[in-house]
């Protein structure tokens, strides 16, 4: 998750000086060293991506499809414990993991091609070639000036198609620099898009909480 801020403008008797609302630093809110320091702002980041978790297990149901071709529309209870690609399980036993990014453009401009950060290559390897591991794509929008994230669209691969490499509608790499994972949707339309309502929830306490660290 990444941390917005806003800037507001101060008028000086040469032009629009930067006001940043996190820090009230003389530059504009996305290039707030305090929002890149992650000695501040993890426990910010943290709590938008156990909340995007929480939200996905409140909103949506098992989207797998059963041997008779119906969907199973079973709960997902989100785990919490930090599980190495396993964030929630279904009543039905299958396993998830939910990957988020956030993109802040209108839903009908998301491009096709997608990329995300993913967990450690091997046990992710692991949980979609022996335990049948599917993962939900989840996209999101953050309002800098209510401080609130929408989540707009949710992506579903099934183990089916995350095994398949013949057509590799997902395609997950070893990071050169470590032992996590990357993962690439060259084409999101060969995912299925879930239908969800508007979901939203503020973060606006727990900004508050950390601007008054910042300028204690």
């Amino acid at each position: 998750m990444y941390l917005m801020t806003t800037t507001s403008y101060v008028t000086t008797h040469l032009s629009y000086m930067p006001i940043c609302d996190l820090c009230n630093g003389n530059h504009y809110a996305r290039s707030c060293p305090i929002e890149k320091d992650k000695n501040y702002t993890q426990g910010l980041k943290e709590f938008g991506g156990h909340e995007i978790e929480n939200k996905i297990g409140q909103y949506i149901k098992c989207p797998a499809i059963e041997s008779n071709g119906k969907v199973c529309g079973g709960t997902l209870t989100i785990l919490n414990d930090n599980s190495p690609s396993k964030d929630a399980v279904c009543t039905c036993g299958r396993i998830f993991e939910i990957k988020s990014k956030a993109l802040s453009i209108p839903k009908g401009r998301i491009p096709d091609n997608l990329a995300f950060y993913g967990g450690l290559y091997d046990e992710t390897v692991h949980r979609i070639e022996k335990e049948g591991l599917h993962i939900l794509f989840v996209i999101y929008s953050i309002n800098r000036i209510d401080k609130t994230i929408t989540i707009s669209t949710v992506y579903h691969a099934s183990n089916r198609i995350l095994r398949n490499e013949k057509y590799q509608s997902v395609i997950i790499t070893k990071r050169k620099d470590n032992n996590l994972s990357y993962i690439e949707i060259p084409n999101k339309i060969n995912l299925k898009e879930l239908s969800i309502p508007e979901i939203k929830f503020s973060f606006k306490t727990q900004f508050e909480i950390l601007k008054a660290m910042v300028n204690k």
